[in-house]
């Protein structure tokens, strides 16, 4: 196997956060990624998008034409999407570089640890629809740009400021002399009813582990403690449903 073609091989036993690169699977993606400004290393085609793909690249980055059998060969799992880019990876903002970047920074959501890609990529593509200006994220969270939460993004993560957060509790007091509320979501009865909650102009969203939801930290550090009141005994929801339930009452509902 050639060296241009060894960024796709084995794709599921591989870190490519570690490599600095990341995967986008499918033409969607791909056009996605090529619109993006996110720098393209190479596109992987098979035979029959190879010319599609050539007029999309346009010359910005090398399009290797491969059959379908020798790209699942190479990516070491079943694929029929035909194909797939390399992009070169970037480090995330921060948060003084976010308020700073974006003056008018209104609407943000915070996943300190999420560990789910899937659920991860849905929060991302919901955030998107409902006009979040950044998603922060702890050191405890998943790839944003990882395959399977890339994918369920539907390619918006290439679009939403990405941020890393390294001391959270110091982000947090950053954001707070921001301006920003900071709504932590908790399964809770003595929490204030999302359906009562006040709307503020500069609001920060708090998602917490699919497992054991906000930490004792970051409910300290919210300066209100929502819940989503549930019906016929449901105890609670998978996160990404809730946060886009939770964003659209925090952030869309009544419009933009």
């Amino acid at each position: 196997m050639s060296d241009q073609l060894s960024v796709y091989q084995n794709l599921r036993e591989r870190d490519l956060r570690r490599e600095g690169r990341f995967i986008a699977e499918g033409r969607f993606l791909v056009e996605r990624l090529l619109s993006s400004d996110w720098e393209v290393e190479s596109i992987l085609s098979s035979e029959r998008m190879a010319e599609e793909m050539n007029q999309l690249a346009a010359g910005r980055c090398p399009v290797y034409v491969q059959s379908d059998a020798e790209i699942e060969e190479i990516a070491g799992f079943r694929f029929h999407r035909g194909v797939m880019a390399a992009g070169i990876r970037r480090p995330f903002r921060r948060t003084s570089e976010l308020l700073s970047e974006m003056s008018r920074c209104r609407r943000l959501v915070i996943c300190p640890d999420l560990t789910d890609a899937e659920n991860l990529g849905s929060i991302i593509r919901s955030a998107a629809a409902m006009g979040v200006d950044g998603l922060l994220l702890g050191p405890a969270s998943c790839d944003p740009l990882g395959r399977r939460s890339l994918k369920v993004s539907m390619g918006t993560a290439l679009v939403m400021p990405l941020v890393e957060m390294e001391d959270e509790a110091a982000d947090a007091e950053m954001l707070k002399e921001a301006g920003f509320h900071l709504y932590g979501t908790v399964l809770d009865n003595e929490a204030a009813d999302l359906r009562e909650t006040v709307r503020l102009e500069k609001s920060a969203l708090l998602l917490g582990n699919e497992a054991d939801g906000l930490t004792p930290q970051w409910r300290r550090l919210s300066d209100t403690l929502v819940t989503l009141p549930m019906g016929h005994g449901t105890d609670s929801l998978n996160v990404s449903v809730a946060g886009g339930i939770f964003m659209y009452e925090l952030f869309a509902k009544g419009g933009f």
